[in-house]
């Protein structure tokens, strides 16, 4: 399966044209001043990026099972697209200087072979993935433990928390925040320690529900989770444009408009990844607890 988002090197005419390259050549590509990856370019292209962006996000007369309002310059995920350069490079690229990180960082750096070692001291046959871009709450620790118990399987043996850390909307939490946040459930004991781990993934929220959690499940299969949460209302948070069950109706259905016919796990060469449907919770009086 490839990337369910376009994941491209943009640059504009004006840059390309500084640049010099074409295909055939290497460029190296620098973070913060210092050599990073390099980049065979084997092709250049160019995009309509309002075209990648509706193709990437949908519309409701594309996209009528999941898409239910048509996306404007409220929703950042499609002004990230609809605002790329217009030239592309493409190729393979090769990193050659891992960043490196700071405290608290630096602590919740888990790579996916790294991962997959710790996975393997832990003793981890099983292991579950929380998706979240917020601090916890009650909700949260709900969801966790419920969904470890959630489908006919046995018990995962651990939550991966893994937290997108990025450009988000205005008014989300700092990352350090969520991160330290996350660790704190497990340090005081919410759920124990050894069957809890903080991650974080690199990336630029889209809030592209459901197409988004295909992404999030080709990191989290990367990392070595064999099941990962999958929820009602899952990045919702910029508005109403998807039905609240779009993630769950491609988990569980497949989405022809989008060229799933069948769940992503279901198709050929798809993902192996199994989800845990969650719905919503809510506060039961007479239980007395969150359900």
């Amino acid at each position: 399966m490839g990337f369910p988002y376009p994941i491209v090197f943009d640059v504009s005419e004006e840059d390309y044209k500084n640049l010099g390259v074409e295909e055939g050549d290497r460029l190296l590509l620098r973070l913060k001043g210092q050599l990073f990856a390099i980049l065979d370019i084997d092709e250049v292209y160019r995009i309509d990026p309002v075209d990648i962006a509706t193709r990437t996000f949908g519309t409701p007369e594309r996209n009528p099972e999941v898409v239910k309002a048509p996306f404007d310059q409220k929703h950042p995920g499609y002004m990230i697209y609809g605002s790329l350069n217009p030239v592309i490079l493409a190729d393979k690229y090769a990193i050659i200087n891992e960043p490196k990180f700071r405290d608290p960082y630096n602590k919740f750096w888990f790579p996916p072979v790294r991962c997959r070692e710790e996975f393997k001291k832990k003793g981890c046959r099983t292991a579950i993935a929380h998706q979240t871009r917020n601090v916890p709450h009650v909700g949260h620790e709900a969801l966790m433990k419920n969904a470890v118990y959630t489908g006919d399987v046995e018990p995962c043996r651990t939550i991966l928390v893994n937290a997108i850390i990025g450009a988000k909307r205005r008014g989300d939490y700092p990352d350090e925040a969520i991160l330290e946040a996350h660790a704190a459930v497990s340090r005081f004991r919410y759920i124990k320690p050894e069957r809890h781990m903080v991650t974080f993934t690199l990336w630029d929220m889209r809030y592209g529900n459901p197409i988004e959690s295909l992404l999030h499940g080709i990191i989290r299969q990367n990392m070595g989770c064999t099941h990962t949460t999958c929820l009602a209302e899952i990045m919702r948070a910029v508005g109403e444009y998807y039905d609240m069950y779009a993630t769950q109706i491609l988990w569980t259905r497949g989405i022809p408009s989008f060229g799933f016919e069948a769940p992503p796990n279901e198709v050929d060469y798809g993902l192996k990844i199994i989800p845990q449907n969650m719905a919503e919770f809510w506060y039961c009086p007479k239980c007395g607890e969150m359900t």
